[in-house]
């Protein structure tokens, strides 16, 4: 029988509070985000050597779903949406999306549960399938810049 020798061991619960050896995630995580940000916000990525580049666009040319993602950002931060919309409109209605599911995680680290609707295997999908039209669109002559 599996398993039969472990009958009397109890499973290990993660404490809510984190401790141990992953506490410092729940620190260093908000933080690198933060710090990102107000780089973000102070440095425009546009040929800055410590931003990343998309592997796609530097290996074929063609744009993927999530280029000027980093662009859109930091206009995003300096208050301009109509920029931040031209660099990538997907992203930026994917944003509030990508923000709610941050939160039901931190939510969750801290023991409170909110409603995901976005976990649903078939909203997954139709996000994912959105994702490649734009990525396919957004390469046609007729959409380029």
């Amino acid at each position: 029988m599996p398993g039969a020798g472990n009958a009397g061991i109890p499973p290990v619960m993660p404490v809510p509070g984190g401790t141990g050896r992953g506490a410092w995630l729940q620190w260093f995580l908000p933080l690198a985000l933060l710090g990102g940000g107000v780089l973000l916000w102070a440095v425009e990525p546009r040929g800055q050597i410590y931003f990343p580049r998309c592997a796609l666009f530097e290996a074929t040319g063609f744009q993927c779903p999530g280029c000027g993602g980093l662009r859109a950002t930091h206009a995003l931060l300096n208050g301009n949406l109509g920029a931040a919309w031209k660099l990538n409109a997907l992203y930026v209605c994917y944003l509030p999306i990508l923000g709610w599911v941050g939160l039901v995680i931190a939510a969750r680290r801290f023991g409170r549960r909110l409603p995901n609707p976005f976990a649903a295997p078939w909203v997954i999908g139709v996000l994912f399938g959105f994702a490649m039209v734009f990525g396919v669109l957004r390469n046609l002559p007729v959409f380029a810049r």
